[in-house]
């Protein structure tokens, strides 16, 4: 699977940063991420990666590279907020990516059937200030399982920023009953596995760590 032409999206964020190292360090060697202007492109000049100037909500773009993609990471919606831009991604990526190849994207616990294992505060939280976001995780989720496309969902906890922590993570099929919260660089590897593992694929996967 290293020999495999993997585009990630939304490799300059907090967690796609963990999964480009991540990749690199499972011996990828055929990846393209797209950066928005020239500005960012030097930090990436020592890296055996092919970078692309441009946006990934560009049909033009994204029609091009599809086509010659075997997997898709996307990790633009790996924060709680509100991007109609992740939409118009998904809507690209399931347009123009070739039946059968592999889309790996991120959602979160919360979405869906998930939302009624989450604690009495959390669906508070959830309800009264993210309602607009867990919905259109939502709909992203099921274009993507209506696409045709392989796919590979993944639901983490509440994401953060450390490099790593004690914790065990937690993976379960949805729906399940995880809950918590998981750093970023432990994300990325699970969603590496599950990407490599063919018996993961067409899932729907949640994670958090416990003590």
């Amino acid at each position: 699977m290293t020999q495999s032409s993997i585009l990630l999206i939304g490799a300059t964020g907090r967690t796609g940063r963990f999964v480009l190292s991540e990749l690199l360090r499972r011996g990828y060697s055929k990846i393209t991420i797209i950066l928005r202007n020239d500005t960012v492109k030097e930090a990436f000049t020592s890296l055996p990666i092919t970078t692309v100037i441009g946006d990934a909500t560009s049909e033009p773009l994204m029609k091009d590279l599809l086509p010659k993609t075997d997997i898709v990471i996307n990790c633009m919606a790996s924060d709680n907020v509100l991007r109609p831009n992740e939409i118009e991604v998904t809507k690209l990526v399931t347009k123009y990516l070739p039946k059968g190849h592999l889309y790996l994207t991120i959602s979160s616990i919360g979405v869906a059937e998930s939302f009624k294992n989450l604690t009495i505060a959390a669906k508070l939280f959830f309800k009264t200030v993210m309602g607009s976001v867990m919905k259109q995780k939502g709909e992203i989720e099921k274009s993507v399982k209506d696409s045709g496309l392989k796919y590979v969902i993944v639901r983490p906890g509440g994401l953060l920023d450390e490099e790593k922590t004690d914790k065990v993570a937690v993976v379960k099929e949805a729906p399940s009953n995880v809950s918590g919260t998981i750093v970023r660089s432990k994300l990325a590897t699970i969603m590496l596995d599950l990407m490599e593992n063919p018996e993961s694929h067409n899932k729907i996967w949640e994670c958090a760590e416990i003590a």
